[in-house]
Formats: structure tokens, sequence, C-alpha cells
């Protein structure tokens, strides 16, 4: 491998973990989209990143990637034992457990300006698309108003939580325990930003982003 294809390959590499995990943020505004990329193109593209990663990397990285495969090989032989019913069922979460892999090697395989330049650029995502959702949610709730997204027809607006007998915001009709998760990764990493920013300048969009949040 010569010192220029080393470069490329590792672009190569950051860019698909960073539109594997746009594709999953922005997994609610289509879902019809997703669901049709993700039984297609996903399929082909998830077991060529794995290997790629465990045959360019190996498992020299330490103690906690021999762990994360042996997990995910457990999940496999687990559901190997358990027969078609839940090799049928967990058949596409099989492939999504092996992202662990690439996604937790990334950050050991870049050096430290490609890991700054990996978590602006993630950072500026997923702050970004959070805010611009949280911003729309706090809209509806003030305005006791409910918006219909006409792809899909999910809601973002005032509901009722049957279970628990209560009156939540409900962001693309998914439970406030998984929206609160979605804030919350990207309050960590407005946080992040916040003091590792070398222009402070960013500190401003930075803070309104964090409180929208």
């Amino acid at each position: 491998m010569s010192a220029l294809q080393k470069p490329k390959r590792m672009t190569v590499y950051a860019v698909t973990v960073y539109l594997l995990f746009c594709f999953y943020m922005l997994w609610d505004v289509n879902f019809y989209l997703a669901e049709t990329l993700k039984s297609t193109y996903y399929m082909a593209l998830v077991p060529l990143l794995v290997g790629g990663v465990l045959y360019f990397r190996g498992l020299r990285d330490g103690l906690e990637v021999k762990l994360l495969l042996a997990y995910w090989i457990w999940f496999w032989i687990t559901r190997l034992l358990n027969g078609d019913p839940a090799l049928q069922y967990d058949f596409q979460l099989t492939f999504d457990l092996g992202l662990m892999l690439p996604f937790f090697l990334l950050g050991l395989s870049l050096d430290a300006n490609g890991r700054r330049r990996f978590l602006n650029w993630f950072t500026a995502a997923v702050g970004g698309y959070y805010f611009l959702l949280g911003i729309l949610s706090l809209s509806t709730f003030v305005q006791q108003k409910t918006f219909i997204n006409p792809l899909t027809e999910g809601s973002i607006g005032i509901g009722e939580l049957t279970r628990y007998d209560q009156v939540r915001l409900i962001i693309w009709d998914t439970h406030p325990d998984c929206t609160a998760y979605w804030f919350m990764m990207a309050i960590f990493l407005l946080i992040y930003q916040f003091f590792a920013c070398r222009k402070k300048l960013w500190r401003v969009p930075i803070t309104l982003a964090a409180l929208v949040d």
C-alpha cells in the first residue's frame, strides 16, 4: 500500500461512516426511502465496510475491539441456536451490530488532525439537524399545533402517552425517551465543540443550538 493510497483509503472510510450515521439520523424524515435503501444497497455496503476494516486494522487495536467482535459473534450464535424465527426477526440487526467495529475503530485509525476534522463535520451535521428539529418542535408546542411530514405523515406536536397517561411533545411519533436520547447526543457534541473550537466566534451558534436542545 503506497503512501498516497492510505490517505485516500482513510478518507473513504471516514466519509462512509459519516454518511451511514446521517442515514440513521435522518431516517424518520423519509423512512420509506430509508427502508428501501436498507434492504438493498445497505446490505451490500455494511459487510464490505466491516470486512475492509477487519482486513486493514485486524485486532491489534486493543482488548475493546476483541470484545466488540466477540459480542457480535455471540449474537450470531445465539440466533443460530434459536433457529429460523430468530434469524428472520433479527437478520438486519446482525448487520447493524457489525457497524460497532468500523464506528469504534475510526477514532483509532485517524490521526489527531483527522479526528478533529471529523468531529467538526460530525457536530455540524448532528448539531444542525437537531437544532432545526428542536426549533420546529418548540414552535408546534408554543402554538399548540401539529406538524405533519408530507413524506411519511409522521407528526410533531402534543400527544398523549396512553401507557403513562401523560401529555407530552411527540417528535416523529417516537417515544419521548428515544427523542431525549437524540438531543442528549447532540448536546454532548456541542459541549465538546464549545471548548474545542479554535475560532471562539463559533461559540455563539454552538451555545444557541445547545440552548434549543
